[in-house]
């Protein structure tokens, strides 16, 4: 028997969750597409004149001469030519990545609470980045992946923990998974979290090995789709001159540290408004909780860090040449690091510092230890996927888009430390129910008026 507080959280949950989604339907059916960009000129106009409309011949000829993301590419064709399809789809992700968080931290964050929390994170993303090659073609390789990844991700937690998981919710997953790996960044992603999911299955002794093995089969297939891909080859060929011409004269160590470097100072040394809100936050939880200052000071010397190599390190260059020294070691190489020469290192170990002094933040602030090894294996994770952009050429022509995985994670990973500290949070929340449904109807504003001075609407 659910008790009247209950019944009121859960009902407060699922009026947000209706008003969110009323909110994502206003939106998206209130932008203008009028095919601009990668919409146009990479598939809409070669469809109609080079293909006459054929999407089967158009998509056999991207996979010979420039992609392997058949699947993605199928739905962009569809929405360029569609654009209530692509309403409806668009909304239907910004849903799911908004809501999926929330309602799998339900059992200790309520819905009401986690929805206002993951809403605002979502907020705290550079969301231009949407806009860069198109609002189709790049919203259905990113925010449609990203979606269909959390329809992954569901069932795979419920296997690890030896729960049912109904037909139809796991014949959907697999099928979101073969849109969902057709990315590469986010089949890197889901078979390292499947492969977490199967050990923690191992450990606890609720094996259910044969359940794990179709995911292991599409995420492998799909990433021997993209290998084999004779297109990838010849847009290597076209675009190194284009965008990279030393790429091919780096080494394999090169490309590794220019994929950590580049996304390491995207976090932490260019003013990320999201790092410095998911810093916050947990500074919050750590002081709510009343965490001893050995576990609160790794979040402190974060917060220093973003401050010093964010908005303050023109001002501090131009004092301390220290600063500015480390700052010059920046370039279109990652950094100017040498195993072989110490001075070198110091970029690399300033990088290394404020990204380790993020993780060992995160996982102090946790009281489940299960929980803390998969705080930190998520932003490994996340990390690593932004990383494998140092073997392409494309690395700095790609844009804040190739981040998106990356900073879900890092939200996703807060939302959990949240959860998992809800006794100290719950204390004062509880009691302002009035003030969170306020609270939503003012950050889902405040993304409209956000989001409708980047797009045109």
């Amino acid at each position: 028997m659910k008790t009247t507080n209950e019944k009121i959280r859960n009902s407060s949950g699922i009026i947000l969750l209706c008003l969110l989604l009323a909110y994502l339907i206003y939106f998206n059916f209130s932008i203008k597409l009028t095919g601009y960009g990668d919409d146009n000129s990479l598939f809409l106009e070669p469809l109609m004149k080079n293909f006459s409309g054929d999407i089967g011949a158009f998509l056999a000829n991207r996979y010979q001469t420039w992609s392997a993301r058949l699947v993605i590419e199928f739905f962009v064709l569809i929405s360029v030519q569609h654009y209530t399809f692509w309403r409806i789809g668009n909304t239907l992700a910004m849903f799911i990545i908004i809501a999926m968080p929330a309602l799998m931290v339900r059992k200790k964050l309520p819905l009401a609470i986690g929805l206002i929390f993951s809403v605002t994170l979502f907020n705290q993303m550079p969301l231009g980045m949407f806009s860069e090659t198109g609002w189709i073609s790049t919203s259905v390789n990113y925010l449609w992946v990203l979606a269909a990844g959390w329809l992954v991700v569901y069932p795979l937690l419920q296997l690890a923990n030896g729960k049912n998981v109904f037909i139809l919710t796991y014949l959907l997953s697999l099928l979101a998974l073969v849109f969902a790996s057709n990315s590469e960044q986010m089949a890197a992603i889901l078979l390292a979290f499947t492969a977490g999911c199967l050990f923690y299955s191992l450990f606890q002794k609720k094996v259910n090995v044969f359940k794990f093995i179709p995911y292991f089969i599409i995420n492998i297939g799909n990433l021997l789709l993209i290998l084999l891909a004779p297109g990838n080859r010849v847009r290597l060929a076209e675009e190194v001159p284009r965008w990279f011409p030393d790429f091919n004269k780096l080494s394999l160590f090169r490309k590794i540290e220019l994929g950590y470097s580049s996304t390491v100072r995207n976090l932490f040394f260019d003013g990320n408004r999201l790092t410095l809100v998911l810093i916050v936050v947990l500074i919050i939880v750590a002081l709510k909780k009343k965490a001893a200052i050995w576990q609160q000071i790794w979040l402190w010397l974060s917060l220093a860090l973003w401050l010093v190599f964010g908005p303050l390190q023109q001002t501090l260059a131009a004092r301390v040449p220290y600063i500015a020294n480390i700052l010059s070691s920046f370039n279109n190489y990652g950094t100017t690091f040498q195993l072989s020469e110490l001075a070198t290192w110091q970029a690399e170990i300033w990088l290394t510092l404020a990204l380790a002094c993020f993780i060992l933040g995160v996982v102090m602030v946790m009281e489940s230890g299960w929980l803390k090894l998969t705080a930190a294996y998520l932003l490994l994770i996340a990390i690593a996927a932004r990383m494998a952009l140092g073997f392409s050429p494309t690395i700095w022509a790609s844009g804040m888009r190739t981040y998106t995985f990356t900073y879900q994670l890092f939200i996703t990973t807060v939302l959990l430390a949240l959860a998992d500290n809800h006794k100290f949070l719950l204390k004062d929340l509880k009691k302002s129910k009035l003030m969170l449904l306020c609270a939503f109807v003012f950050v889902c504003f405040g993304i409209y008026l956000i989001l409708q001075n980047l797009y045109t609407l």
